[in-house]
């Protein structure tokens, strides 16, 4: 398969993954140089320094190395996304939040992402076909539940000893403490969605402060 003048879905591939490596650990970088000094000079401005905080550094983590996609200029422009997800031969398919158009670099774009790949198997392949899913992150996660409920046999394979890719619970000053990578109040509906689901899942009530199981990005 070739998109534009020549180029092909590996060429694409190859340079999209070095460009997004070489701005994205730049951004990191600055992040990991700056962040702790910042931290240290609240008081300066008359604000008091936290009595804890957890600080993420994605460039020095092996499985992510940095934080999320970026397009570098391209003519495929926003096109290039829908690329990265087309499936081949109905057998492999993608997902990540770099295969999002509508909402790239953001965990609900991983999440939707995943429930596309998953509608895209469920259509070529006949329930009870087994399928191996890699990477146990937000996009992996919710296509092996898509797979799962549709009856597929399932498994998944994640380097971590963990799973939810960025998205974990660390302990800060004795609670727990969430550190969530971004979504925004846009996708609010969706992230609710799922947590509801699996709460009411486990027959448990939802806490009235939503905020103390998803952090919201407010840039949006």
């Amino acid at each position: 398969m070739s998109v534009g003048r020549g180029v092909t879905r590996r060429e694409f591939v190859a340079g999209a993954t070095a460009s997004v490596a070489a701005a994205g650990l730049a951004g990191c970088m600055a992040f990991s140089k700056g962040g702790q000094g910042a931290i240290g000079s609240l008081p300066s401005y008359g604000i008091p320094s936290p009595t804890g905080y957890l600080r993420s550094n994605w460039s020095r983590d092996p499985f992510s190395l940095c934080s999320y996609s970026a397009l570098a200029p391209s003519p495929l422009g926003t096109g290039g996304r829908a690329l990265l997800a087309e499936p081949v031969a109905d057998r492999l398919a993608f997902a990540g939040e770099a295969t999002s158009s509508g909402s790239p670099a953001y965990v609900h774009g991983a999440l939707l992402s995943g429930r596309r790949a998953a509608a895209e198997l469920a259509g070529s392949a006949p329930s009870g076909s087994s399928v191996i899913v890699i990477g146990a992150g937000a996009a992996g996660l919710a296509c092996a539940r898509e797979l799962v409920d549709a009856g597929f046999d399932v498994e998944v394979l994640e380097a971590r000893d963990r799973v939810g890719g960025r998205v974990w619970t660390e302990e800060l000053n004795g609670a727990p403490a969430e550190t969530v990578s971004y979504t925004h109040l846009r996708a609010h509906e969706t992230v609710l969605d799922l947590v509801c689901r699996l709460l009411l899942e486990k027959k448990k009530k939802l806490i009235h402060h939503i905020s103390n199981i998803v952090t919201l990005n407010l840039y949006s």
